[in-house]
């Protein structure tokens, strides 16, 4: 199985994200690179909507990606059609079949917060189309930490891309969230960076997460600010929520998705919030990362 007969399969089985993922990475060589960093803005709009809004960008989405996938395969390489991607979607429908994370319709009949399962929220801004991929590199790790884990069935993923102050609000109230994860830019003692309507560059205010999270508190177990120099921030959560995750200088995105393997790998086998800290940095020493001290925990 190709590359191309790779990504219609993923479309077919509704595997949606993995599908963006792969068609991001092999168009950066080609002409279509433009037009697939556009299509990714809206796949982050259908990943982002919910309900009927949701169901009515599916069809038009998937037939942009299956258009994309057609002009750029007499552009593709042989090299990178020589790679076979079996054994990769039969990994993917393995996964899917324990903890399903496949993009289909939602119905009235969909839970977005299933009873018994922690939640978590992801949540990531980041203005620069080609770093789109870094954010795809870590919420496929994440998952695939949780899903190889012992106790994956306690656990519901949740990600939600290019956040505005707006999107952030409305995930927190709809999925009521026992973990909030934030990947992304942090702006100092300032706060952190999320989107305008725009989709420009805004800051987040340091006193608007302290107010933010003093209102959405009850729910709330752990906070994980994966960004640069957001230890102020997560000294000001703290006052609200029983442990929290800060950067306390600038950290690479290697060290950042490594960090998050060995956490929620920790969390997935039934550990402590600070036994899962422990692993993040644990990974982060064994890989051989920059940035061991970084990762500061508040409890």
């Amino acid at each position: 199985m190709n590359v191309i007969e790779y990504i219609e399969s993923l479309l077919t089985q509704g595997h949606l994200q993995q599908a963006m993922e792969k068609l991001l990475e092999i168009s950066k060589p080609t002409y279509y690179k433009k037009h697939s960093i556009k299509i990714s803005s809206n796949f982050t709009a259908y990943n982002n909507a919910t309900g009927d809004n949701k169901d009515s960008k599916r069809g038009p989405l998937v037939e942009q990606m299956q258009n994309l996938l057609e002009n750029i395969s007499d552009e593709i390489s042989a090299a990178v059609l020589s790679v076979d991607y079996t054994q990769e979607l039969a990994a993917i429908n393995a996964a899917s079949n324990n903890n399903s994370t496949t993009d289909t319709p939602e119905t009235s009949s969909t839970s977005d917060s299933p009873q018994g399962k922690t939640q978590i929220l992801f949540l990531c801004a980041n203005p620069d189309p080609d770093a789109l991929l870094n954010f795809d590199k870590e919420v496929n790790e994440i998952e695939q930490s949780l899903k190889r884990a012992n106790f994956r069935d306690r656990f519901d993923f949740r990600n939600k891309r290019g956040v505005t102050n707006k999107i952030i609000r409305e995930s927190l109230r709809d999925y009521q969230p026992e973990i909030v994860h934030f990947s992304g830019h942090g702006a100092g003692e300032d706060g952190i960076i999320v989107l305008d309507e725009s989709d420009e560059p805004i800051v987040l205010s340091t006193f608007a997460l302290d107010v933010l999270f003093e209102i959405e508190k009850e729910n709330i177990q752990c906070v994980i600010l994966n960004a640069c120099y957001s230890e102020e921030q997560a000294k000001v959560i703290k006052k609200h929520i029983p442990y929290v995750i800060g950067m306390n200088d600038a950290i690479e995105d290697s060290t950042a998705r490594a960090f998050s393997i060995g956490f929620y790998e920790a969390l997935g086998d039934n550990k402590s919030y600070p036994e899962a800290f422990k692993y993040g940095k644990l990974v982060i020493a064994m890989d051989q990362m920059p940035g061991y001290d970084i990762p500061q925990l508040l409890e």
